[in-house]
């Protein structure tokens, strides 16, 4: 074989493991990358569920408070029965105070389904958002591999030309 073709040859093989070396370099970079992504999407969504689990804790809480008012009220009225049956002046009081409590209990439920429909909306925005970002990755990767095996058979079509 002639020297000048075969120092022709090694160089341009040479090149074209570089640029093979390049491109897997790069491609290592863009999955390093989007692994970084995936981790970083993973610890604000398991941030936001953690503020979600606290402010179902604190409405807990609120429930638990409001139950045992509720129990507090329940027996008051108890020991108000007797009372009442002697004195039509402290039923209407007592009629008063229910209806307060009816309209605290009604707003809170009201409170209660604004923050249910609120954090329904956010967790479909957020599935939503992964599944998009999921199909993007989806195409990039098919894409990505498309082009690895493109520079694959071009490299052993090379490879397997004849040699003069």
């Amino acid at each position: 074989m002639d020297q000048d073709l075969k120092a022709y040859l090694d160089e341009r093989f040479a090149r074209v493991d570089q640029q093979v070396n390049e491109f897997r370099k790069e491609t290592q970079e863009r999955f390093a990358r989007v692994d970084q992504q995936f981790t970083e999407l993973r610890k604000e969504t398991q941030e936001r569920f953690g503020q979600v689990n606290q402010q179902l804790a604190q409405l807990d809480d609120f429930r638990t408070e409001t139950g045992e008012r509720f129990d507090r009220v329940d027996q008051r009225f108890a020991g108000l029965e007797d009372e009442v049956h002697k004195s039509g002046i402290l039923t209407e009081g007592l009629d008063d105070k229910i209806r307060q409590v009816a309209d605290g209990v009604a707003a809170n439920n009201e409170k209660l389904d604004r923050f249910r429909e609120f954090f329904s909306h956010r967790f479909l925005e957020s599935e939503t958002f992964q599944r998009d970002l999921h199909k993007n990755l989806r195409e990039s990767h098919t894409k990505l591999e498309a082009r690895v095996s493109r520079l694959e058979a071009a490299k052993r079509r090379t490879r397997r030309a004849p040699k003069d």
